[in-house]
């Protein structure tokens, strides 16, 4: 008699042991984590990602770089140009431009996730959940602080890219190297495109980090099991939807980044300055989307919108089970 109830006190405590872990599962999800902890582990994901999907980021950037009159075109969509890559410069040509890139993604990942949840941590209720807009907030909020920060890195990005593309049309009499480069530039011509940038990384954030949030606790929710799984998954569905809805914002901040020049700006104060640089940004916007429309209709708005979804989709969600992986065994 004693045993039969002992074993029924003891049936009921596994459901709520199970609700237990599953809450525990969920909360280190959102746990922030120390700022050194936080900006190491999140620049190493993306450092890892990175290296894992640059070739298709390469052939997105020199799809979306090609100008397109009538029917010449260099590339005749992503299988074509990563032949024409290696044919060139052998395998080793769909890495061209990777030490930048790298460099660019491990302070850009690091502030981008370390910032999104900072402002997380700020906009949750008090039981801990963070409310839709508040993951909006956030995001946004993450985005913009990041490019203000990693433009020159991205803009150098763009040009390695497509510096031997520029050689062999002419436009540059011969390849130079980074540090020439951001000589040539200048402080304000590294910034070229800051503008153009924010309007493509702001809804991005916006967007993705909001889904991303959503998606992967709804995961947890049905497979708790699979911590590693549900992260890649949300990451992956996240910066798919994402990646596609800003596809024309990157078309417009690769045209941007691929011209930019020295910026010889005489503003006679500060502030001066500080509003002739972003006149000229805003005009460089408006210059390239007529230009675009004009020459190659709203159609190429889109050029590189495959390889783009393709790119961000296992990167974030490469990223984003690295990141969480580490707050799990590290946190």
């Amino acid at each position: 008699m004693l045993r039969m109830q002992s074993q029924k006190s003891q049936r009921p405590s596994q459901p709520l042991q199970l609700q237990s872990e599953r809450n525990t599962e969920l909360q280190s999800c959102g746990k922030v984590l120390s700022l050194p902890k936080s900006l190491v582990f999140s620049g190493l994901s993306g450092a890892i990602a990175t290296t894992c999907i640059y070739p298709i980021d390469l052939v997105k950037t020199k799809l979306q770089d090609q100008k397109t009159v009538g029917a010449a075109r260099q590339f005749r969509g992503p299988l074509d140009c990563a032949m024409k890559i290696i044919k060139a410069d052998g395998p080793l040509g769909l890495y061209r431009g990777w030490p930048p890139n790298v460099i660019l993604v491990m302070p850009e990942k690091a502030m981008k996730l370390t910032l999104n949840d900072y402002f997380r941590a700020r906009f949750a209720n008090p039981d801990g959940t963070v409310p839709v807009w508040g993951q909006m907030a956030a995001g946004g909020l993450a985005g913009f602080f990041q490019v203000s920060a990693t433009n020159p890195m991205e803009l150098l990005k763009i040009q390695g890219a497509t510096m031997a593309d520029k050689v062999a049309s002419g436009k540059m009499k011969q390849s130079i190297g980074y540090g020439q480069l951001v000589r040539h530039l200048g402080v304000t011509g590294l910034y070229t495109g800051v503008v153009a940038t924010w309007i493509r990384d702001v809804p991005f954030s916006v967007m993705y980090f909001s889904a991303y949030g959503m998606v992967r606790d709804e995961f947890l929710r049905r497979w708790p099991d699979h911590y590693g799984l549900t992260a890649f998954a949300a990451g992956t569905v996240a910066g798919t939807i994402a990646a596609g809805l800003t596809t024309p914002f990157d078309v417009i901040k690769t045209r941007v980044h691929s011209n930019a020049q020295p910026a010889r700006l005489a503003g006679s104060s500060s502030l001066a300055v500080v509003r002739e640089f972003f006149a000229r940004e805003r005009q460089l916007v408006r210059t390239n989307v007529a230009k675009l429309l004009e020459k190659e209709g709203a159609a190429a708005l889109w050029k590189g919108v495959v390889p783009r979804a393709s790119i961000i989709s296992p990167l974030f969600g490469i990223t984003m089970v690295c990141y969480e992986s580490f707050k799990q065994w590290f946190g």
